[in-house]
């Protein structure tokens, strides 16, 4: 989907399709910032599932441009396509509990991971890592911005709507009048609203969130 397709629907809503108050530019800029608050809000919406290296010991970081871990799922050794055994999450404080000393212990392959919402991009394998191995994860990334009105939106084409209302929500929040300034508050719930209905309709991507669901 190109960014046209929302912003030449904003413009027509704003009744300015010349562009005169709000320049298309203005509304790419606009679109950008909602592909960002999707992609935190609802993290799902802009993932990749590719492999991550490992460092030695047991804390370990998503790649560059990764901002929230949702999944570790298996052991894909050195070369990455060395398909390996599964990973699964576990709470920390029963780890600490019951092996108060994982984090010295021998290297081995991984066999569990624990995930801190507080440290969105950073998580702990057991037992350590010997380094120079590979895992495969799910993680939410930056959408790309688009350049121009031809460019092509980062997220997938069901979050149009809400993309849409964030543009609004913006373009009338320029102004103070009540009236604006009543269209941008509604535009704003409506994105939220959007996102929120979507989200009880899905799964939480939270790991945690999702070992309590089972």
């Amino acid at each position: 989907m190109k960014a046209s397709i929302v912003t030449d629907a904003a413009a027509e809503i704003l009744q300015d399709t010349a562009g005169v108050a709000w320049s298309p530019a203005q509304l790419v800029a606009w679109l950008n910032e909602a592909q960002r608050a999707v992609a935190v809000l609802r993290p799902d919406a802009s993932s990749v599932t590719g492999n991550v290296d490992l460092t030695a010991g047991t804390k370990q970081s998503l790649p560059a441009g990764g901002i929230r871990l949702l999944a570790v799922i298996r052991n894909t050794g050195a070369d990455g396509s060395t398909i390996g055994g599964a990973i699964r999450l576990v709470e920390r404080a029963s780890l600490d509990d019951y092996t108060p000393d994982w984090h010295s212990a021998d290297p081995g392959v991984a066999v569990e991971y624990i995930y801190d919402e507080k440290f969105p991009t950073v998580f702990w394998v057991n037992p350590p890592s010997a380094g120079g191995v590979k895992v495969e994860a799910s993680y939410a990334v930056t959408p790309a911005d688009c350049a121009d009105v031809n460019a092509a939106i980062a997220l997938d084409d069901i979050y149009q709507p809400a993309l849409l209302e964030w543009v609004l929500y913006r373009s009338y929040a320029r102004f103070s009048d009540e009236r604006s300034v009543g269209r941008a508050s509604t535009h704003r719930s409506t994105f939220f609203d959007l996102l929120g209905i979507k989200e009880q309709a899905d799964f939480k991507t939270s790991p945690k969130r999702r070992e309590q669901l089972k």
